[in-house]
């Protein structure tokens, strides 16, 4: 098993932030891990989205993809403040990876600051499977987690390219989908299935106006600790998202993601979205 550096407990007073970065990760959901050839697949792809905490505005999420011949490149940027500021959340993610048969991570690095403290994930992939972990500062994993063993770093991706997945269209329902991710420090599951349609009120670009309901799974599976937090969110048959096909461009693209807490719901709503399709067509959508 890869040598794993970093520290993973949550303290009550940054519960928020697991609860955004599992926003971030819900839209890596994937329809497996074949996809279509890379010339298929969108170019590039802009969107920003507004984060909302029971119903007030605490922050922002941009997600970047750009694909050249058979190399992809994403990255993402979040920015959170909860309590007049009091909590302040940020990071920035980059995935470098080849396309195939198979999209194929290489590199995964994930870097947060929790108020002032700085912190950071590292892993490094090899045949979809885990082969590197560095985490800073060290994790310390303790009885109170669930041990993360060799077997939980295979057949993963990193949560970026799960993201980037996700965009192959085809489906005439993406809501029943599935990913395996690992995300330097757990291991879990996220699964989609069909809840319904959601009119959206945009109309400039000329794509459908509706949306894809999906309710999300979440299975917890090694690395992270054993707490009702955590049960809360695998028992939540509350989890949602919506997903925009985009027929131009043959993809679908997260619209909006509602994950529900003790104390009320955070969200992620999409602002905008831009796409350079593979005919090198630009795609505009503003709500």
């Amino acid at each position: 098993m890869p040598a794993v550096r970093g520290r993973s407990t949550l303290a009550a007073g940054r519960r928020p932030a697991m609860i955004v970065c599992l926003c971030v990760v819900a839209v890596a959901l994937m329809p497996g891990r074949q996809v279509a050839a890379a010339e298929a697949l969108a170019a590039r792809v802009a969107a920003d989205y507004s984060i909302a905490y029971a119903g007030i505005d605490i922050g922002n999420f941009q997600f970047r993809s750009k694909i050249e011949g058979s190399s992809y490149e994403l990255r993402s940027r979040s920015r959170v403040k909860l309590l007049f500021g009091v909590f302040k959340w940020g990071s920035g993610s980059l995935t470098e990876g080849e396309i195939g048969a198979e999209a194929a991570p290489k590199s995964f690095s994930f870097d947060y600051q929790i108020k002032e403290k700085r912190k950071s994930n590292r892993v490094r992939f090899r045949g979809g499977h885990a082969v590197a972990v560095e985490n800073e500062p060290r994790v310390r994993y303790t009885n109170e987690h669930v041990p993360l063993q060799p077997k939980h770093l295979k057949g993963v991706v990193d949560p970026m390219t799960a993201i980037m997945e996700l965009t192959r269209g085809g489906q005439r329902n993406p809501c029943r989908r599935s990913a395996e991710i690992f995300d330097g420090k757990r291991r879990f599951r996220l699964e989609l299935s069909p809840k319904g349609r959601q009119v959206i009120n945009e109309t400039k670009s000329g794509q459908p106006r509706f949306g894809y309901v999906c309710r999300i799974s979440y299975t917890p599976i090694a690395g992270h600790k054993k707490s009702k937090q955590v049960a809360r969110l695998a028992r939540s048959r509350d989890l949602e998202i919506v997903l925009r096909p985009v027929p131009s461009a043959n993809i679908v693209v997260p619209y909006k993601i509602l994950v529900p807490t003790g104390f009320g719901t955070v969200s992620i709503t999409a602002d905008s979205v831009a796409i350079i399709n593979s005919r090198n067509q630009k795609i505009a959508m503003r709500y």
